[in-house]
């Protein structure tokens, strides 16, 4: 068993360097599956000042490895982190339960690593903030924060700034967020193009929105060879999503999301069109690593809101410029996109708006995949 001391998330005060008061959305609650994950953090640049409360919550669970995780689950089985003993916490009295099926009713309840934040101490130190959610099935809620590593002493008031977040365009970070590779088909007004092809101001045919303009386009070459597997692009064969879908083999970054549909997904989901990373896709016939390409070449397409564009008749998404979009890419990159996105900078992501779909997390695309799987069996 393992026990964590969590500040309550209604007790820390946070303040915005820039304007000096509270904000108006607790960027600790706003943000899911942060850092942690790989997408998009809600905060703005100007960073926060934030006041730990005087006293703490211990939360009891099961751990069998040592490592507080995102998601301790395998398809609709949870299989660690298990809460042990009732807890109070963030207004809400969680109850401890033996059940590990995540659409039983009761819903076993559980503790994850959101995400986690570098923020620094009126002395300097840096310390690694960890936001703890608690589970209750396929629902889960931000209920405070602990620390990964040394802690503050209560009562300490700590800084996020973004660029103590943003680290160098190292390769991990290029493929952490959406690209497409060169040789992408894309659906324009002009037909299929490639997407090395596509320049600001083109049209491109839309799942939402018809016809929209492109107002950035971006690329970035990398050294694969020595990278691990896990950085390789995702091949997703022809046909490997039913019928001519998609129409030829499609390369993309691991991170990229792939709209999926059907009845089956709405029954699962509750969503007729949810959206899935690539490398949570490789449980299907078809989906594989590239382990063969010495180099890549990655394009990113960004409009003014997030769409979902055809791709070898394939939906996939655009760029969406979270944090960690962001900081994959070179500073004068940023300052282009932050020219055309201001308030990005001033107020956060959250001003792009929110994804076009619901997003899968790993353990509902096993779901999925595992779904898929029967149907294509039958």
């Amino acid at each position: 068993m393992a026990t964590i001391s969590v500040y309550d998330v209604n007790d820390i005060d946070i303040i915005d360097l820039a304007t000096g008061v509270e904000p108006s959305t607790n960027p600790l609650t706003a943000q899911e599956d942060g850092l942690a994950l790989n997408n998009e953090m809600a905060w703005p640049f100007d960073g926060f000042a934030i006041t730990l409360g005087s006293t703490t919550t211990d939360i009891n669970f099961n751990d069998n490895d040592g490592i507080l995780s995102d998601d301790p689950v395998s398809g609709a089985t949870l299989i660690d982190q298990q809460l042990t003993s009732d807890v109070s916490i963030a207004g809400n009295t969680y109850i401890a339960n033996a059940e590990t099926t995540l659409w039983q009713d009761p819903a076993p309840v559980y503790v994850q690593n959101e995400y986690e934040v570098p923020v620094i101490g009126p002395d300097g130190t840096e310390y690694t903030m960890v936001a703890v959610s608690i589970g209750e099935g396929y629902s889960f809620t931000v209920v405070g924060v602990t620390f990964d590593g040394p802690a503050p002493p209560a009562g300490t008031t700590l800084t996020y700034e973004y660029n103590s977040a943003i680290t160098n365009n190292t390769s991990s970070e290029i493929v952490s967020v959406p690209c497409f590779t060169r040789g992408t088909f894309i659906e324009t007004n002009r037909g299929s193009l490639r997407i090395e092809s596509l320049r600001k101001g083109d049209l491109l045919q839309t799942r939402d929105h018809g016809l929209q303009e492109v107002i950035w386009v971006g690329s970035k070459k990398l050294n694969l060879t020595a990278q691990t597997d896990q950085m390789r692009p995702i091949v997703l064969r022809r046909g490997c999503l039913g019928a001519n879908l998609p129409c030829r083999d499609v390369r993309v970054s691991p991170a990229h999301r792939i709209l999926v549909s059907g009845a089956h997904v709405e029954l699962l989901f509750g969503e007729f069109e949810v959206l899935i990373a690539a490398k949570h896709l490789l449980d299907l016939g078809g989906v594989e690593r590239d382990l063969g390409a010495t180099e890549i070449e990655y394009f990113h397409i960004l409009f003014d809101q997030h769409e979902i564009v055809q791709t070898s008749n394939m939906a996939s998404e655009s760029f969406h410029p979270g944090q960690i979009g962001i900081s994959a890419l070179d500073a004068d990159v940023r300052n282009e996109i932050f020219s055309l996105f201001p308030e990005l900078k001033r107020y956060g992501f959250a001003r792009y708006g929110s994804t076009a779909r619901m997003t899968l997390k790993k353990h509902e695309a096993e779901l999925f995949c595992f779904e898929e799987s029967k149907i294509y069996a039958a």
